[in-house]
């Protein structure tokens, strides 16, 4: 966060390769390294800067040094994992997308988007998979949850640091942008970093603990709600039902009780101020049904069904030359369809459509692979996610969103393996 203040990006980048060599070639494990991989990004305030030269020659001696790992440090049985032939699929299905629709030339976009979405996240899999061999006595749950809340913590004061420049004119000719990404990208990866916050607030009965955890559990929340990023507002409501629910059927000591009354205090407040800035009931209604009957995204769904129309196979792929399209009665750009179903069926066709949806399946069997806590918080993350694609296609957001689902996904493939005692509620259900 502070790198991301002062933005130096260079030196964000020569700290992130000089660490990543220092974890590679002295630790033969990589959970070390998953802290440094998923701080990449955040402290960059403009990804132009790779459009030269020297990034690249930063970030070399980082490259060199987990190549280097893999032979100083080698596994003894290297597991595929249950998301390698879901990996594939994706991948072939991406490749022959836009195949017999789109010229030579945009087949190169196609190209990019497909890498990108199949073989880059499968080696991101693959390695993490692998190589994250902490000790046995080594909490890998407690870990990587604390790890994902003070990300969550970065984020916020970026967020707050980036509206106060904004409001002072200083920096950032839009309040959508945010460098590494936009308002909807972090709003998503709150719906990520919420899950894990109430996990901790419930394993861990240490007080002051629990009121930093709420700090940056409503922060996320009141960011959510004053940038109206309807389709998250929305998602965390019922989210945060469910796990309320969670929080009542675990047992307890009495300083708890006291943060379950904030919790009450805090989510009347965010209530009352999501109002407010919608100038009271009747106008949050009324600006709820607009964006309903007239949002943009419906001229992009209807175009993708036309496109799947003519080419329900392969679809158009990703270097459809239209694909930067025009809608909206202020000609707002889009750079895809919004809507992870419309966008696959007019991308990808029907062969993109079976291919995600096996990667889907497997995905929700990793994760409900034991009924433990740490598994229904990671599923109920990953289902306020999958339901806010239908507003956003996420998947094809890289880096940083889907670099961090799918680490969380191998998390949650490593932690089944492991015993963990379940919930009361899941005793009775079983």
């Amino acid at each position: 966060a502070i790198l991301f203040m002062i933005d130096q990006p260079y030196l964000s980048l020569s700290l992130f390769s000089l660490t990543a060599c220092l974890t590679l070639l002295f630790c033969g494990d990589f959970t070390p390294f998953i802290p440094v991989l998923l701080l990449v990004m955040l402290p960059l305030n403009d990804l132009d800067v790779f459009n030269t030269v020297w990034p690249y020659v930063i970030l070399a001696p980082a490259i060199c040094s987990l190549i280097f790992h893999f032979f100083l440090y080698p596994v003894e049985k290297f597991r595929l994992g249950k998301l390698f032939v879901p990996f594939c699929l994706i991948t072939v299905a991406l490749l022959l997308g836009g195949v017999g629709s789109i010229w030579t030339k945009n087949y190169v976009k196609n190209l990019i988007m497909a890498l990108s979405a199949g073989p880059l996240l499968l080696l991101i899999y693959l390695l993490f998979l692998n190589y994250v061999r902490p000790p046995k006595n080594f909490n890998l749950k407690r870990y990587f949850f604390l790890l994902l809340s003070l990300i969550g913590a970065c984020v916020i004061l970026e967020y707050s640091w980036r509206n106060a420049l904004l409001e002072a004119g200083l920096k950032y000719k839009t309040a959508f942008g945010l460098g590494w990404g936009n308002v909807n990208t972090a709003a998503a990866l709150f719906l990520i970093f919420i899950p894990c916050c109430w996990y901790l607030i419930i394993s861990d009965d240490n007080f002051i603990f629990n009121l930093l955890l709420l700090v940056v559990l409503y922060s996320s929340l009141l960011i959510i709600d004053s940038q109206m990023t309807r389709g998250i507002t929305l998602l965390f409501t019922p989210g945060f039902m469910i796990i309320a629910y969670l929080n009542a059927t675990k047992k307890t000591k009495e300083k708890l009780k006291v943060i379950y009354f904030l919790i009450i205090i805090v989510c009347l407040f965010a209530v009352c101020y999501f109002v407010t800035i919608n100038g009271g009931i009747k106008n949050l209604f009324a600006t709820i049904v607009d964006m309903v009957l007239h949002d943009a995204r419906d001229e992009l769904i209807y175009r993708a069904f036309e496109e799947f129309a003519k080419y329900p196979i392969f679809g158009v792929g990703h270097g459809f030359e239209d694909l930067d399209l025009l809608c909206g009665t202020n000609m707002v750009v889009m750079f895809n369809f919004h809507c992870i179903f419309a966008h696959l069926l007019a991308t990808t066709g029907i062969v993109g459509l079976l291919a995600y949806g096996y990667y889907y399946y497997k995905r929700y069997r990793i994760l409900m692979g034991r009924y433990t806590v740490a598994n229904i918080f990671m599923t109920l993350s990953f289902t306020m996610l999958q339901i806010y694609s239908f507003v956003d296609a996420i998947e094809f957001a890289i880096m940083p969103l889907m670099m961090y689902l799918t680490i969380f996904l191998v998390i949650a493939e490593l932690l089944n393996r492991k015993e963990e005692t379940p919930l009361p509620l899941i005793k009775k259900v079983a």
